[in-house]
């Protein structure tokens, strides 16, 4: 089955484009909501005292504490879902990670069953871990799975280790005043910009790899 894994946002645009397109193409899909059962709807990431985000439950829980269908799973995650993806790549046959990031990374994964795409232009996800399987989306942005979108938005930009240890990991809940009270943060502006080409593209790419 093709497992969706959605970013901050939550389920949106870019996860219901690539579930339809999959299920045109006759994969059985499911689209994993990890916010909905914490009360969750979005993540800001956002310094703005209005836009702060302010929540108890760890990452964690939401992004590790998972029970994954007993099947063979090919996942696809964007950006926080990208994420996910990562955390998680060994409870998976592939694993297809868009933008991911904003968190840091954990040491001492094995990422063979994992491609990761990075947005060349993304001023947001931006880490200098390498992985074996790479595609480049050449002029793209963060979020340019995302129909019709082109944007700027202010965030908060915490100093995360490159590299995180598991222990490190595990105190991660996202809420901007802990947040910042461990790492620090400066304030970012960062483009969201879709590429209709390259989504079209990449999701093909994934279904010729099947």
């Amino acid at each position: 089955m093709i497992l969706i894994s959605h970013g901050s946002g939550g389920i949106g645009d870019a996860e219901w484009n690539a579930a339809e397109f999959f299920l045109k193409n006759g994969y059985k899909v499911g689209l994993l909501d990890y916010f909905s059962k914490w009360n969750v709807s979005k993540l800001f990431w956002c310094y703005k005292e209005h836009l702060r985000d302010n929540h108890s439950v760890s990452f964690n829980t939401m992004l590790t504490d998972i029970n994954f269908p007993n099947e063979k799973i090919v996942h696809i995650g964007f950006s926080l879902g990208g994420y996910l993806g990562l955390l998680n790549s060994e409870k998976f046959y592939k694993n297809f990670c868009f933008y991911p990031g904003i968190l840091g990374y954990l040491n001492q994964r094995n990422f063979d069953n994992t491609t990761v795409i990075i947005a060349e232009n993304d001023n947001w996800c931006t880490f200098n871990n390498t992985f074996d399987n790479t595609w480049i989306a050449k002029d793209c942005y963060h979020g340019f799975m995302i129909p019709n979108k082109d944007r700027d938005i202010p965030v908060a930009k915490y100093n995360f280790p490159t590299a995180m240890t598991h222990k490190q990991y595990l105190k991660l809940i996202p809420n901007h005043n802990y947040l910042t009270s461990v790492y620090g943060h400066t304030e970012e502006t960062i483009r969201l910009k879709s590429n209709e080409k390259y989504s079209i593209m990449y999701l093909n790419k994934i279904l010729e790899s099947l």
